[in-house]
C-alpha cells in the first residue's frame, strides 16, 4: 500500500514531483523532471502551477519556486515534507470513503452521498477502485460496510492509519490510563520493555479493535485454520 494508491492521476504526478525533488536533493532541471515524468512541457507547467498553489497553504514552511529552467523546493527547517504526503492522501476520495468506512460501520449510498458531496455515479466508482486496494488484504467494501477476515480489516486499517498520521503526532499522543495499565501489564507478565515507539502502535492497534468490537457478525474463518496449527505446540500452551 502505498500514497500513491489514494490519488488520481493529478495529485499522483504532483506527488512524484515532491519525491524527485527530495531524491535529487531540492533541485531538479525543468528537462530532467519532464523526462523522468514522461509528459510534456504544457503538462509539467500546469501540475507545477496547481503545485505551487496547493503548498502555499503551509504559508512558506513548504514550497516550489520554477524559474522555466529548473525547479526547487524549500522547507523549513521545523516543517515535515510527509506532512504534504499525508494531506494529500487525506483529501482523496477514495481515502475518504475508506475512513468513512470504518466509522460507520453500516451506511448508505444516500447517507455517504450527501455526507461526501458526492454523485452516486462517483461513489461507485471510487467503491471500486477503493476495493482493487483492498484486494491485497482480501477484503472489500459491499453493501455499505466492510466485508472479509476480521483480522485483515483490522491490519489493513492499522497500517492505513500508521501511513497517514506524521511521527510528530503520534508522539504527542497521550495514552490513556487503561493502555498504560495493559501494556505495563504485558511487560510484567512476559518479562519484557516495551518502547514508547511499540507502545503507541499498540495503542493505535486497540482503539481500532474497539471500533470493531461493535460489529456483531465477524468472521475469524483463516485465523481459527491458522490457529489450529498451534495448538499442540508446547510454546502455546
Amino acid at each position: 500500500m502505498r500514497i500513491e494508491d489514494f490519488l488520481e492521476k493529478k495529485e499522483g504526478l504532483q506527488i512524484a514531483i515532491l519525491k524527485k525533488l527530495v531524491l535529487e536533493n531540492g533541485k531538479i532541471s525543468y528537462e530532467d523532471l519532464r523526462n523522468y515524468l514522461g509528459i510534456s512541457k504544457a503538462s509539467l507547467e500546469s501540475y507545477l502551477e496547481e503545485l505551487e498553489s496547493y503548498l502555499s497553504e503551509y504559508q512558506g514552511d513548504c514550497r516550489v519556486k520554477s524559474d522555466g529552467s529548473k525547479i526547487e523546493l524549500f522547507v523549513s527547517n521545523h516543517f515535515s515534507i510527509v506532512t504534504v504526503y499525508t494531506d494529500y492522501v487525506k483529501r482523496s476520495l477514495k481515502f475518504q470513503l475508506i475512513d468513512y468506512a470504518f466509522k460507520h460501520q453500516k451506511f448508505t449510498a444516500v447517507k455517504i452521498t450527501n455526507d461526501l458531496s458526492i454523485s452516486e455515479s462517483s461513489l461507485f466508482r471510487k467503491i471500486k477502485e477503493s476495493n482493487d486496494l483492498l484486494k491485497e488484504f482480501n477484503i472489500q467494501i459491499k453493501n455499505g460496510s466492510l466485508h472479509g477476515e476480521e483480522l485483515q480489516i483490522r491490519y489493513f486499517y492499522f497500517q492505513l492509519y500508521w501511513l497517514v498520521t506524521p511521527n510528530e503526532k503520534f508522539q504527542e499522543t497521550v495514552l490513556p490510563a487503561q493502555i498504560h495499565n495493559l501494556i505495563n501489564g504485558f511487560e510484567k507478565e512476559l518479562d519484557i520493555k516495551i518502547s514508547d515507539f511499540s507502545r503507541i502502535r499498540v495503542h493505535l492497534w486497540f482503539a481500532i479493535s474497539k471500533k470493531r468490537a461493535n460489529i456483531s457478525e465477524k468472521i475469524y474463518k483463516n485465523s481459527q485454520k491458522k490457529l489450529k496449527l498451534y495448538e499442540n505446540d508446547r510454546l502455546y500452551k
